[in-house]
């Protein structure tokens, strides 16, 4: 993991950042999520994947994926009431298979997800002839998982946005293409966000991401620095700006 990486997960452990990323990225700025609605949960998404049919007896395969950020949210400000799980991917380069890495990632959620019900379940000897199968029971619901992409880099994105981005369809009939699973991945970057939307932001993230657009515009950073605008940034801001633009902006 290289030093950009470093710096960017360090700064959006910090759940004021993260209440910031998930308004700005799904709720265009609405305050939605509040830094308490936050919980941690463990990055790494483990699941074992059991045997083939035909074999029974093999061994399960533990598959495990490390996620940068990965949040259980809860919150019931409004009219409705959130119980989600939200994962954050920080980028320093463009990733030109994001929509299969995001969705491997949520996957392999879901499929935890299950494995915990069934474990439940299995404990607790309570399952149907029926539900043997599954492991767990028609009523069971799993929690919606999120994932966010934050790309800090100076150029625009140019990866694909969804898993259809990624694919030929040439010569393929409409019919088998709409068939076709489609999965978009949620990006937050820098040159698309408006100055209302980073206005909006509660934390000093809406200020890390105005500096990374000016840099990403071409405009001199060393202007607004030698402006002695407060800025108000934490040392893990400090730390990203200073990582990904060369320029040192006191906190």
């Amino acid at each position: 993991m290289g030093k950009k990486d470093i710096e960017t997960n360090r700064y959006t452990r910090k759940h004021d950042v993260i209440a910031d990323i998930i308004n700005c990225s799904l709720g265009n700025g609405q305050q939605l999520v509040h830094p308490t609605d936050i919980h941690d949960l463990d990055t790494r998404e483990l699941v074992l994947i059991p045997p083939p049919l035909h074999n029974l007896a093999g061994e399960s395969k533990p598959v495990q994926k490390y996620r940068d950020i990965l949040k259980h949210v809860t919150c019931s400000h409004f009219e409705f009431f959130a119980d989600i799980i939200i994962g954050i991917e920080n980028q320093s380069g463009v990733h030109y298979a994001m929509p299969v890495r995001d969705n491997l990632y949520d996957a392999l959620n879901y499929a935890s997800q299950i494995e915990c019900l069934a474990s439940q379940h299995h404990h607790n000897h309570d399952l149907h002839s029926h539900e043997f199968l599954s492991g767990i029971h028609s009523t069971d619901k799993l929690l919606p998982v999120i994932t966010i992409v934050v790309y800090y880099g100076k150029k625009r994105w140019d990866g694909p946005l969804s898993l259809w981005d990624m694919m030929d369809f040439t010569g393929i009939p409409t019919e088998f293409q709409n068939a076709v699973q489609n999965y978009k991945i949620h990006l937050l970057q820098p040159l698309d966000m408006t100055d209302e939307l980073i206005r909006s932001a509660q934390s000093d993230f809406g200020r890390v991401m105005e500096l990374l657009r000016q840099h990403a515009n071409q405009q001199r950073l060393a202007t607004v620095i030698q402006s002695k605008e407060q800025y108000l940034l934490s040392k893990e801001a400090v730390a990203v700006i200073e990582n990904f633009t060369g320029y040192y902006v006191p906190g």
